[in-house]
């Protein structure tokens, strides 16, 4: 493949909504061109998750504890006549 220039037109459409976009790109003649950094996944957003399963869980254990515990005590309770 040539180095370029090379001339690069891009259209999304969906719906009634369409966007094109442009550009010339040109290839390094030799080499590699400069490096890119990697964005990672950002901490606060898994901790924040953990944080909310540990919630939904402690709180589903306690209903489910507190509606055994009431099943528990109705079912041992004197009948009254």
């Amino acid at each position: 493949i040539p180095a370029g220039p090379w001339d690069a037109t891009l259209t999304l459409k969906s719906g009634l909504t369409e966007v094109t976009g442009s550009a010339t790109i040109t290839f390094p003649d030799v080499g590699r061109g400069a490096s890119v950094p990697i964005n990672t996944f950002p901490l606060w957003i898994i901790v924040t998750l953990i944080a909310s399963l540990l919630l939904v869980l402690g709180s589903a254990a306690i209903f489910v504890a507190a509606q055994f515990r009431a099943k528990k005590l109705h079912k041992n309770r004197p009948r009254r006549h």
